[in-house]
């Protein structure tokens, strides 16, 4: 927005943020920035929601009563940090400076059609004690061909399974 706005919006009747994507592909990679203020960010919840109608709730509250301020983060599935560490961020520039795991998983999108509005649903759990304001947020979509690089060493852990020494076993990829 063009100015802070204020997240009033008890959780079961959200704000909404939308995304116009006009580009037309498969989806193979997302990621969303997002950056707000708040006094306590463990009372704020945000669920991306697709044009197919696909839900993915990535910011939830923790359950941690830490008080931790702020919300300045790159959420992405790929992210080495999850999104509830033990630090405030810092909302100012420069935005979407942390990279962290969102809550649930934004590969649940991996397959759809790009083009669309895409929503962002905001809400506070306790809005008349802490309220926030929510800042801005960035959505980043890659298509499917260019969601993987093409070169590189790949490196997958395999189960160990009680008993199964020297019996043969079948890995497919795909």
């Amino acid at each position: 927005p063009g100015a802070p706005v204020t997240i009033t919006a008890l959780c079961g009747n959200e704000m909404t943020r939308t995304f116009n994507v006009t580009d037309a592909f498969i989806v193979g990679d997302i990621d969303l920035g997002f950056n707000a203020f708040h006094a306590n960010r463990e009372e704020i919840v945000a669920e991306l929601v697709s044009p197919a109608g696909t839900r993915v709730r990535v910011i939830a509250p923790s359950g941690s009563m830490y008080g931790y301020t702020h919300y300045d983060v790159w959420l992405d599935d790929a992210a080495a940090a999850g999104l509830h560490v033990s630090f405030a961020d810092d909302p100012s520039e420069p935005y979407y400076d942390r990279a962290a795991r969102p809550d649930e998983a934004l590969s649940a999108f991996n397959g759809e059609v790009s083009t669309g509005l895409w929503q962002l649903r905001l809400c506070d759990v306790n809005p008349l004690f802490n309220q926030g304001t929510y800042n801005r947020a960035r959505l980043s979509l890659t298509p499917q061909g260019a969601a993987l690089p093409p070169a590189g060493t790949w490196t997958y852990p395999l189960p160990v399974i009680a008993g199964a020494d020297g019996l043969a076993q079948t890995l497919s990829i795909y």
